[in-house]
């Protein structure tokens, strides 16, 4: 049996076990979860774990879990795209609906925004980007509801993903 601490309806410890993976920091909230980098126990890769935390008790609970469950699979389903976050794998631990997804280490666009002004042709080239992704999931059957700067993230080479 583990040590580990388990999950809550707020957040999960660094450190604690979930499925096959250890969670580490957070790095961001939003109106239907968490997003944590957590690192797989056999391989170490880094990946983003998402996970709804809604109080069990909540009226709109079905609802919120229903949307993230179709937003997941469709997502896991249709085809990859540059400008979209790949997602791995899905399910359900301790009543906690999670999701892997590929983890994109440059930071959002919220921090490169903070960092200075961009040159026109930079942020002309990062908003068709954008819009080009957000396009992809729209033909898809999902529309981001939460589309701002720091949910935009870049990669390692600056482009950005959705």
């Amino acid at each position: 049996m583990s040590s580990s601490p388990q999950p809550n309806l707020r957040s999960l410890a660094p450190g604690a076990e979930f499925g096959d993976y250890v969670v580490g920091s957070i790095l961001g909230r939003g109106g239907m979860g968490v997003v944590y980098k957590a690192h797989h126990k056999k391989t170490g890769a880094a990946h983003a774990l998402k996970v709804v935390m809604v109080d069990p008790f909540s009226s709109n609970r079905p609802k919120v879990l229903a949307r993230f469950k179709r937003e997941v699979e469709i997502l896991a389903s249709m085809e990859r795209h540059p400008g979209v976050v790949t997602i791995y794998d899905c399910g359900t631990q301790s009543g906690i609906p999670w999701c892997i997804m590929e983890f994109v280490e440059g930071g959002s666009l919220a921090d490169r925004l903070r960092a200075g002004k961009m040159k026109i042709n930079e942020s002309a080239n990062l908003l068709t980007q954008i819009a080009q992704a957000i396009e992809h999931v729209h033909r898809n059957g999902i529309i981001h509801r939460d589309l701002k700067p720091g949910n935009v993230l870049l990669d390692s080479r600056g482009h950005p993903r959705v």
